[in-house]
């Protein structure tokens, strides 16, 4: 099934107890060219302007390419545990950046290092889901297979304090 999410963030991703990342909030989505809506209200949607794409921002309907900018936005904030644009305070600001000064996020170094083989790798990866035009940015495919080396076999912690390695392979 085509789904686009349409509203992907840190926020709307769910993570089982075996390290499986499940999207929630389907709100804002399509099903192959369909807007899912059960009541005239959710017709109406609204987006997270810290993860939204340029083209979202200027009323454009969802799309595979707006997943992916804000997929870039969600890996970044999953790096580094704060939202994208933190030290802008105001949502305006944040607009203001990403439509007319075409900025992205400030490469955060103590995250993304410079001169690391890992952080560079990243950092393009990043860069490019955020591209401003929609058609320039990697499909999701092309973004899995170039995540995957930095989270095969990764080791993460959970909620009660304890760590977990989650394999990859499989996904």
């Amino acid at each position: 099934m085509n789904i686009v999410h349409g509203d992907l963030k840190g926020a709307n991703v769910l993570v089982s107890e075996s390290g499986r990342a499940m999207l929630n909030d389907f709100g804002n989505s399509l099903i192959e060219g369909k807007t899912v809506g059960f009541t005239a209200t959710t017709r109406n949607s609204a987006c997270s302007s810290r993860w939204a794409a340029p083209e979202i921002l200027e009323g454009a309907p969802v799309s595979y390419p707006a997943d992916i900018f804000a997929l870039g936005m969600t890996l970044l904030e999953a790096v580094t545990g704060d939202v994208p644009y933190r030290e802008l305070e105001r949502e305006q600001a944040v607009m203001v950046a990403i439509l007319f000064k075409k900025a992205i996020p400030a490469r955060p170094t103590a995250f993304i290092p410079h001169k690391s083989a890992h952080g560079d790798l990243l950092w393009k990866l990043l860069t490019r889901c955020w591209a401003y035009e929609p058609n320039s940015r990697p499909c999701a495919e092309e973004v899995r297979d170039m995540v995957r080396p930095f989270v095969e076999n990764m080791t993460v912690a959970l909620s009660d304090g304890e760590f977990k390695t989650i394999d990859v392979a499989s996904y």
